[in-house]
């Protein structure tokens, strides 16, 4: 009833208004990076007077803000579906196991198990990066990897990695164009790719305003372009 209400008051100060206001959205590292500011670009340009408030952090966090009312909308990555909630994809995203280009993984063929002589760089238990990563040497009864540098951070672990001889478990989106100036490169494991979706996350039959509206058709194009 609250948010209903507020909806309906939200609605009447928009109407006449267009593209203005204040937009709210919660987003996962890896798409505040990467997706985050092509569209926030184009959003400023068609509308200069909007304000835009970003909150970063893992889905697990952001999910109550959203049904909190918090935030209008969420960019984070598809979990099971809640009722009341509307899903659409954006990107496919592949997370991959990473190290410094001068690596002496890269003078042969690396496997899992050459992995675990390794010490790494890595997310805290129960982000699922990590522990996707954790049960995967666990199906192959191999030690869990060694961690030296645990970080909440992923926006970190790149500049780290390169300047160590640790391994990490990042975004491909990290590497590709990127690669030359950060130092890195994939160390290539078909068995230690993890492939996620990247959704953007609303109320269903909620409010949003012409501008948060237009913020999420921009959000849609992202996957239309890639």
């Amino acid at each position: 009833m609250r948010f209903d209400a507020e909806d309906a008051q939200h609605e009447l100060d928009a109407i006449g208004k267009g593209l203005s206001g204040h937009i709210s959205i919660g987003i996962v590292p890896t798409a505040a990076q990467f997706v985050l500011p092509s569209v926030a670009r184009q959003l400023l340009a068609e509308a200069p007077d909007v304000t835009l408030r970003t909150v970063v952090g893992l889905t697990a966090t952001l999910m109550p803000l959203l049904q909190h009312g918090e935030i209008e909308m969420m960019v984070g990555t598809e979990s099971s579906a809640e009722t009341g909630y509307v899903s659409r994809l954006l990107a496919e995203d592949a997370i991959v196991v990473a190290a410094s280009a001068d690596h002496e993984l890269f003078r042969g063929k690396p496997t899992l198990k050459d992995l675990a002589a390794y010490r790494w760089a890595l997310q805290p238990p129960g982000a699922p990066t990590r522990d996707w990563l954790d049960h995967t040497f666990d199906r192959k009864r191999l030690p869990r990897p060694r961690v030296q540098v645990e970080s909440t951070m992923l926006l970190m672990l790149p500049a780290l990695i390169a300047q160590t001889g640790l391994l990490s478990f990042i975004s491909r989106r990290h590497l590709g164009e990127r690669a030359a100036k950060s130092g890195l490169k994939e160390v290539p494991i078909r068995e230690a790719t993890m492939r996620r979706r990247l959704v953007v996350t609303y109320r269903d039959k909620g409010y949003l305003s012409p501008a948060a509206s237009r913020l999420l058709e921009l959000f849609s194009r992202v996957r239309d372009s890639a």
